[in-house]
């Protein structure tokens, strides 16, 4: 089996993917779609090409079809060979110059059956959610991974080093021949061995909670386009407590910020993999209250959702009534703002830094949780 991988060589602004910018390829031939071009851009393009160099057989003109202000690119039907191959869709503009639009890398890999990733602000419920999927699973794995903030560093730092390469534009260099996707693609191959030599070929379940992990969800999903996303959250006021008694060391308000960084980038990661892989159900939320209090409901919904077996969802359920973690505070009971045993300074940074976030998760500041 293949998998493939689209990395976008121009500003997004002008360009738009009528398909997953990841996937799998489980035929011997593929067709991925459209590519649409807007405003100047696309009123500049003037000739478009498909251009392999570790697969010539591939190259060819490709038809712009223009309407109004859009131009639209529909690539050619590909026959898969047996071995992994790459390639790009060129444009020549009216200045007469070349420019890579994108390029698409296709790789032989293996797809393991079920592929969980646990996310989330510190003290929200990873740890819980993290371990009643894993008993479902009946598997064991590490408390936590933080391996995708290296994969993505490195990610990173090799396409910004092949770009910039002074041999990158010198006919003849390997460097030359060599596109995003390529570099892209041996990297997610690395993640992806890593994973293998941990966790066999059927199951990957990754909990890792914090800002960094939640940015890197999108070369994880392009990793496996057919990952499941679990986002664990919890009310402001609960989460900070929690988070001053676990680490007392950290101010007031950088606790405060991290819960509230915690949702807006859980908000930018939604928007931008649910538009590259052109699909919504891919995440799940679950909030720590809800999970506390209804365990039974919350776990037939991630049952549900997760595909899972009557037999899976009772060793999830079970963990959940009678294993949970040690709680550093009743945490089936919701707290009033106003009772809270903060000082008024603490009260005002908490108001003014997760005020706004509050308000956007539908969160109270009383004794009923939710607004």
């Amino acid at each position: 089996m293949h998998q493939y991988i689209v990395v976008s060589n121009e500003r997004r602004e002008h360009l738009n993917f009528k398909f997953p910018m990841a996937g799998y390829v489980e035929a011997e031939k593929v067709n991925l779609g459209r590519a649409v071009l807007k405003g100047d851009f696309a009123k500049s393009c003037k000739d478009c090409f498909l251009r392999s160099y570790n697969y010539p057989i591939l190259n060819q003109t490709i038809e712009i079809k223009r309407q109004g202000d859009f131009a639209f690119i529909d690539l050619p039907t590909i026959e898969v060979p047996a071995r992994d191959i790459s390639f790009e869709v060129v444009l020549e503009t009216d200045a007469q110059t070349v420019t890579p639009l994108f390029s698409c890398a296709m790789a032989l890999t293996y797809r393991p059956e079920n592929v969980v990733f646990v996310v989330g602000s510190p003290r929200s419920g990873t740890t819980a959610v993290g371990n009643a999927v894993q008993r479902a699973f009946d598997t064991v794995i590490h408390g936590e991974s933080h391996l995708a903030e290296i994969i993505i560093s490195l990610v990173e730092s090799a396409q910004k080093a092949l770009l910039e390469s002074p041999a990158r534009n010198i006919d003849g260099m390997l460097v030359n021949e060599i596109t995003p996707a390529d570099m892209q693609m041996n990297v997610i191959q690395l993640l992806k061995r890593l994973h293998r030599q941990f966790y066999g070929d059927s199951l990957v379940l990754d909990k890792t909670p914090g800002g960094p992990n939640i940015q890197a969800l999108w070369l994880m999903l392009r990793a496996y386009p057919n990952a499941k996303v679990i986002f664990c959250k919890r009310r402001g006021i609960e989460n900070v407590i929690s988070r001053v008694k676990k680490f007392p060391q950290v101010g007031f308000d950088v606790h405060c910020i991290q819960w509230r960084q915690t949702f807006i980038v859980w908000g930018q990661a939604v928007r931008l993999n649910t538009r590259e892989l052109c699909a919504k159900d891919w995440h799940f939320e679950i909030d720590q209250f809800r999970l506390a209090c209804e365990p039974d409901a919350i776990t037939k919904e991630l049952s549900d959702w997760l595909g899972l077996s009557e037999v899976q969802q009772q060793r999830a359920l079970e963990y959940l009534q009678y294993q949970s973690p040690q709680k550093t505070s009743d945490y089936k009971k919701a707290l009033d703002f106003d009772e809270l045993e903060w000082s008024q300074e603490q009260k005002q940074v908490f108001i003014d830094t997760c005020g706004e976030q509050m308000e956007k998760q539908g969160y109270s500041l009383g004794s009923d949780y939710f607004a």
